[in-house]
């Protein structure tokens, strides 16, 4: 085989590392930071269907790369070799020093480069000005209306979706108010104030979420270092906290008591992503280590759990405290 084409393969499979080095942050280091994917899975998944996408669909940009940009007459091995050293130390160089680039257009600079060096301007093909009147019009309808969209999605997001979250968490606050009937005081507490002004009452207080970003386990626990609780119970899924998820870990332990620095320990390690099934959040779990206040996770599906802890003192659930000490107990 030809010397100059061994090395044009190997210069394509640098470029490919090259582009993926380059393009990884885009298409698979969200998922992988996540953890909704291990690496292995994100790279196997971005492979299988880079490798899809030109068999099944078009390879359209392939050919306009290949034939529309560089007359073919001039694109000759050396030339592309050129092109492929230029596109690739270009992409090496702007990723090492962290300057964001486009590889594909790396690609596209490196054969303009070497055109241009091999037959001047001749070697080039220059858009059309009907091309050119179709781009601008193009870009004109679809980065006006895409803006404008993007504008209100964002304004959505940030404004009005993560309320839609907390008026869902009230809604469930409000049927649970409805099934403890004349014990519950009749409104749920929409702010850390009126939760305290409804406990005067002497009924029990639900509440939901409080602003967006806070999920209802930190609602719980500012709420309790903030009256002083003299205990936090958190009844669950699960009838205490485990060094994994029992649901998915046939091996995970259960623990009958943890300091809140070990409670840290297990929720940082754990995945915190959405659709995560940690016992508590961290934020929770940074409140219930600076407060002090004990913490009890017990089984909430048992409802007379709830009534054997707090009323006959029996060793439900973990207990979360600082030492060795157990609030059910003393």
């Amino acid at each position: 085989m030809d010397p100059v084409i061994i090395l044009g393969i190997l210069l394509a499979l640098l470029f490919n590392f090259a582009n993926g080095l380059n393009d990884a942050a885009n298409s698979i280091a969200t998922i992988i930071a996540t953890k909704a994917l291990t690496p292995l899975q994100a790279v196997l998944l971005a492979g299988v269907f880079n490798l899809l996408g030109p068999l099944i669909f078009t390879t359209a940009i392939a050919a306009t790369i290949g034939r529309g940009i560089v007359d073919p007459v001039f694109l000759t091995p050396p030339l592309l070799l050129m092109g492929l050293v230029g596109a690739v130390i270009w992409v090496l160089a702007t990723s090492y020093f962290g300057i964001p680039v486009s590889s594909s257009h790396a690609l596209i600079g490196g054969l303009l480069g070497a055109g241009f060096a091999a037959a001047g301007i001749r070697a080039i093909f220059w858009p059309s000005l009907a091309l050119l009147k179709q781009v601008a019009i193009y870009s004109l309808f679809g980065a006006v209306p895409g803006a404008l969209i993007a504008g209100v999605l964002a304004f959505w997001n940030g404004t009005f979706k993560p309320w839609i979250g907390i008026m869902v968490t009230r809604l469930n606050a409000r049927l649970l108010m409805l099934g403890l009937g004349d014990a519950a005081y009749p409104r749920v507490a929409e702010s850390y104030t009126e939760a305290r002004e409804f406990a005067e009452t002497k009924k029990i207080i639900v509440m939901g979420g409080i602003t967006p970003a806070q999920t209802t386990d930190a609602v719980s626990a500012v709420l309790a270092e903030s009256v002083g609780a003299d205990l936090l119970i958190n009844a669950t899924s699960v009838d205490g906290i485990y060094s994994a998820d029992p649901k998915k870990d046939a091996g995970a332990v259960r623990y009958e008591h943890l300091t809140p620095q070990d409670l840290l320990a297990i929720i940082t390690r754990g995945r915190m992503d959405a659709g995560a099934n940690m016992v508590l959040d961290i934020v929770a779990g940074k409140v219930v280590e600076r407060s002090g206040i004990p913490l009890l996770v017990l089984d909430g599906r048992d409802p007379e759990n709830l009534y054997r802890a707090v009323v006959e003192g029996t060793s439900v659930g973990t207990i979360v405290s600082r030492g060795n000490s157990n609030p059910l107990f003393t």
